[in-house]
């Protein structure tokens, strides 16, 4: 009975300890995902206020195209980078070393073919529904497919390593590092949008130079490995997932493409600017999760198999509802001060969009832990049909919606594609790894945030400055929010607890599996 009771309470603290490492990492992910949202929230207003309407939405045609090549030219390398590293490690050290060179030299060949195409699509007719102008532009900017892909693929490589705060600092350096340069050409220079891209190109190649001397540096004696076979055995992992990557752009910003072929350039600024603006939300909190979740999961399958998996798995997806609820009824009540803080009066238009938008991104958030199962058996093929699925779902219903509903058409076309992406997911992926709801966890959340989402539609501060009634705003939501899942849910308290002591403190009180 004595053992039986140890060895409970080792799996259970062995799992703790997962948890652990999961917000100590989420938490360092968190800091540099406020970093590179602080940039972009720089970056944001600069940009809004100084382009015109059409230069807006034409900078974010060309931004789409160049992460639509980034996306087919990855050609699903970085995930077989993540599946596989920890099984060639257990091999050895050198074999896992042969795995990331062989798919880094892949990359860079790939990606510079990449290149190449979208310097050819400059050549297509002037009377395309994309302007003359705009495809010169994109053919400058394509060497950022390279510069992105190179430097992607490299990070990856840092997070299997778990060295968190080597990516944090890379990352937000890269992101600074073309904010700031881009800005000085933009409004310094005054070479409008060329000028942005050039700050662009100069920043990220910048932090890329950096990183390969990296690489050189603990890579010198191996930097030219290749296998065929480890190449063989990724690109079969991986090309599949570049339906997911395609599908992934179709349903965040292709819909784009079809605002600017029915409403032109001045609609695809309203529709970016809140959509951004709600993705800007959900990356600050979905990606740092994300950045943790991906690499500890699959460390958790290898070496510790189904059964832990499931339970880590299932405590994460508490947490990701704990965190998801709150940002959805935030965000909606408060759309309208962000926009007079960091826009002009012209882009209210786009704040009722928002509110359809965060409800699907937050719900595509929930992807990976939906669909775990499939990817840790493989299932690659799976994923790509289904997000093939859900991309032509999409592109159906902007071409049927948004001649009728216009920006608000292409929101709702978002909201229903995001959905049926995860249920499909979810229900494809149970064989495999099983998630146990806690629908006690997730209806004191729901309650919490439509407490917290009225509260704060009702107060209104008297300060003539917006950021502050702004900045008042949040923290009452916040307040508002983790009273009572505090007061009423033990799991929801150990969580926050464990978030506000940055797990450097003693693990106590433990949520009883």
């Amino acid at each position: 009975m004595g053992e039986s009771r140890n060895d409970f309470e080792n799996e259970r603290n062995k799992r703790m300890n997962w948890i652990k490492k999961l917000a100590n990492h989420s938490s360092q992910y968190f800091i540099g995902e406020i970093l590179v949202i602080g940039a972009s929230f720089i970056s944001f207003p600069v940009f809004v206020k100084i382009l015109t309407l059409e230069e807006y939405g034409i900078m974010n045609i060309v931004s789409m195209t160049i992460r639509l090549m980034v996306f087919i030219t990855a050609a699903g390398l970085k995930p077989a980078l993540f599946r596989f590293y920890s099984d060639y490690q257990k091999q050895s050290e050198m074999a896992a070393t042969r795995l990331f060179t062989t798919l880094f030299w892949t990359t860079f060949f790939i990606s510079f073919i990449g290149v190449i195409l979208l310097n050819i699509i400059r050549f297509v007719p002037e009377n395309s529904f994309i302007s003359h102008d705009t495809l010169h532009l994109l053919g400058f900017a394509a060497i950022l497919v390279v510069f992105q892909n190179l430097a992607e693929l490299i990070f990856a490589l840092v997070r299997i390593k778990e060295k968190v705060t080597f990516y944090v600092v890379g990352h937000v350096l890269q992101r600074y590092a073309g904010m700031i340069f881009a800005v000085i050409f933009l409004v310094y220079f005054e070479h409008r949008l060329r000028g942005l891209y050039e700050g662009l190109i100069l920043g990220e190649g910048l932090i890329l130079f950096f990183l390969i001397v990296y690489i050189i540096f603990h890579y010198r004696a191996t930097l030219f490995q290749f296998s065929y076979t480890d190449l063989k055995t990724s690109a079969r992992y991986g090309i599949p997932l570049i339906g997911q990557n395609i599908s992934h752009f179709i349903n965040s910003v292709g819909d784009r493409y079809v605002i600017q072929f029915f409403m032109g350039e001045t609609a695809v600024a309203l529709y970016s600017f809140g959509y951004n603006l709600a993705s800007y939300v959900q990356n600050l909190f979905v990606d740092t999760l994300d950045a943790a979740l991906v690499p500890i999961t699959m460390n958790i399958s290898a070496r510790q198999g189904q059964a832990e998996t499931e339970k880590f798995i299932s405590q994460y997806f508490s947490i990701y509802i704990m965190i998801a609820f709150p940002v959805i009824f935030g965000l909606i009540a408060i759309t309208y001060d962000i926009t007079l803080v960091i826009a002009t009066k012209e882009y209210l238009a786009a704040t009722q969009l928002v509110a359809w938008v965060i409800i699907g991104v937050m719900i595509a958030g929930a992807f990976f832990p939906t669909t775990v199962g499939l990817h840790i058996q493989k299932k690659t093929g799976v994923i790509a049909r289904l997000m093939l699925y859900t991309a032509l779902l999409n592109m159906i219903l902007n071409v049927l919606f948004v001649p009728i509903w216009g920006i608000n058409g292409a929101a709702v076309a978002t909201l229903i594609s995001c959905f049926f992406q995860v249920v499909i997911g979810f229900i494809k992926s149970s064989p495999y790894i099983k998630i146990k709801p806690d629908f006690r966890c997730y209806l004191i959340c729901f309650l919490s945030s439509i407490g917290m989402y009225f509260a704060l539609q009702l107060t209104h501060f008297p300060f003539k400055s917006q950021l502050i009634n702004l900045l008042l705003k949040i923290i009452l939501g916040i307040t508002i929010y983790i009273i009572p899942i505090y007061i009423f849910d033990h799991k929801s308290r150990y969580y926050i607890r464990q978030i506000y002591e940055k797990l450097y403190g003693k693990i106590t009180n433990a949520p009883k599996s």
